[in-house]
């Protein structure tokens, strides 16, 4: 008799530094052996929901989590992060780093790694600035596609994927479900958020993109909550609430993955066997 397949899909949303709790998040339903049909994933979600789908160990990924540092991504000093934009001209500007060293460390577990053999399907949001839109990439090489979902504007590069120009999912999708609802073999998604405890800047440019990357969550959230409505989809949310975390205090983020783990086990009812 064949097996049943799943049914459940997994989201992993766009969160800086969050990649700690979306990985307590992943150890969680791993103990307590669930299998999603999909995950998907934004940025730091991108890079765990990776890691998780190519079939890395979970607990050598808890290990490659860990062992982030700064020096695994950051590029160069205050010096060159001052000069950068005079270098290359103001007009050939779009982020402090490359990702060149993100690539590096990502190299040794997803290197030449293609999407479409994962041993659990995967998909990232990512927004295509070439074509002016947002965009959910399944197919092609792994690591191209998470520097791609990880850009954030002025903070990395505009990432270049066959001769086409992307940024950061999300800026419009900070938890790609669309395609999930839309799937007919998938009947429910369990969405994991991970939410800085964090006050809102003293400075008005900061507050206006963190409010209004708030509002765009929200809104498209609304929206997708109708779609799964019309499709017959079910969604779950979690949401693990952490501290700030910032390049220099990534220590910070260990204690997360704890956090979350314990939280999917307070939820363990979402996780029955399909």
């Amino acid at each position: 008799m064949p097996h049943k397949k799943h049914t459940t899909a997994i989201c992993l949303n766009s969160a800086f530094f969050g990649f700690y709790a979306h990985a307590g998040f992943i150890k969680g339903i791993s103990e307590l052996n669930f299998k999603p049909a999909f995950v998907s994933g934004c940025s730091a979600g991108a890079i765990v929901g990776a890691l998780y789908a190519s079939g890395v160990n979970i607990d050598e990924m808890l290990d490659i989590i860990k062992s982030f540092k700064k020096k695994d991504f950051w590029e160069g000093n205050f010096f060159h992060h001052a000069i950068k934009p005079f270098r290359g001209g103001f007009k050939n500007y779009s982020g402090q780093l490359t990702g060149i060293k993100l690539r590096k460390f990502l190299y040794p577990f997803l290197g030449n790694k293609k999407i479409e053999d994962f041993p659990i399907r995967f998909g990232a949001s990512v927004v295509n600035l070439t074509k002016r839109r947002r965009e959910f990439i399944t197919t092609g090489d792994v690591i191209d596609t998470i520097l791609a979902s990880s850009a954030f504007p002025l903070l990395f590069e505009v990432q270049k994927i066959n001769g086409m120009d992307y940024t950061d999912g999300g800026l419009v999708d900070h938890e790609p479900t669309k395609e999930l609802i839309l799937d007919k073999s998938i009947k429910t998604i369990i969405c994991h958020s991970v939410h800085k405890e964090k006050e809102d800047s003293k400075y008005i440019l900061g507050r206006a993109v963190s409010q209004g990357l708030s509002v765009i969550e929200n809104e498209t959230g609304n929206l997708k909550d109708l779609l799964a409505e019309k499709y017959k989809t079910t969604i779950h949310r979690i949401t693990t609430t952490t501290p700030a975390i910032d390049p220099d205090k990534l220590h910070i983020g260990i204690g997360n993955i704890e956090l979350a783990r314990l939280n999917v086990h307070k939820n363990k009812i979402l996780f029955r066997k399909d």
